[in-house]
């Protein structure tokens, strides 16, 4: 029988592996034999419940990110918090130890009860003996830069918006660019632009939907003096095959001298975010 498994392309390809050939050992302990075409349809029952088991990430690594941009955006203010929530299977009390490609990052964080605070003073990994079921093991704070002399967007955020807009006696019109900056694709990307207390009508067109870019242009018009466009519109989007600070796990281990377990780590890294984008 064949495996095969299609992955993103942020993941590293040893996951997918990884995955299939501890599935394929799990599925032969439960039903008793061989994991064959046959025998798979025969214990239907059992199989789809242990994938749906198996597939539930064992860690869960959740991006919020919300900033304010200036009309050339220029981060003004930002934040970006993360949560790292697990879920546990283990019985006993196994002392698992988890690392990170990139410690510095989890400067400003808070921890679990079971986590050993000292561990991570000392050599920046996360030593803990997992409660069983789901918990947040962390959630962290990483430090957003706001420089708004500078003309650069700030390297977190994985899109820039420049909006240019012009208002007469009886209208106006706008004019939109979203570019992409980042490889990750995004997801559910809305945009809200609120065009003012008294105005009357409006039309528009977007341009080139997909990435690397989306264009969109209007005009509106509305009763003078108070068809004044809103002073700012903001942007929702969400990141299903990544976050935002680079934040990645590199390895989790069995302390010596624990029982003896197999563990696997599943880890799904997602983001979400908010942007509000001074038009003026």
């Amino acid at each position: 029988m064949f495996r095969s498994a299609s992955r993103s392309h942020r993941m590293d390809p040893i996951v997918p592996l990884t995955f299939l050939g501890q599935l394929h050992e799990v599925l032969e302990s439960y039903i008793g034999g061989p994991a064959t075409e046959s025998s798979l349809k025969d214990h239907f029952d059992i199989v789809l419940p242990l994938l749906d088991e198996m597939l539930a990430s064992d860690f869960d690594v959740t991006e919020t990110l919300s900033v304010i941009l200036s009309p050339t955006s220029t981060v003004l203010s930002g934040t970006l918090t993360g949560t790292i929530a697990c879920r546990s299977k283990l019985s006993g009390m196994p002392d698992l130890v988890l690392s990170f490609a990139d410690p510095t990052l989890l400067d400003d964080m808070a921890t679990h009860a079971c986590v050993r605070s000292g561990r991570w003073r000392k050599d920046k990994v996360i030593s803990f003996i997992p409660p069983e079921g789901a918990f947040t093991l962390l959630t962290y704070l990483v430090p957003f830069p706001s420089s708004p002399s500078s003309s650069s967007t700030s390297p977190l955020l994985p899109f820039s918006l420049k909006p240019l807009i012009t208002q007469g006696l009886l209208g106006g019109t706008f004019s939109l660019s979203l570019t992409a900056r980042s490889l990750a694709p995004l997801a559910h990307l809305k945009l809200r632009f609120p065009l003012g207390k008294n105005v009357t009508g409006v039309t528009g067109a977007v341009s080139g939907g997909g990435f690397p870019g989306v264009n969109g242009k209007g005009g509106g018009a509305g009763r003078p003096p108070n068809s004044r466009t809103a002073p700012a519109l903001t942007v929702s989007f969400e990141c299903p095959d990544g976050g935002f600070s680079g934040i990645r796990i590199a390895g989790l281990k069995v302390a010596a001298g624990s029982e003896q377990y197999s563990v696997y780590k599943g880890v799904r890294v997602r983001g979400k975010g908010e942007a509000e984008v001074r038009c003026f």
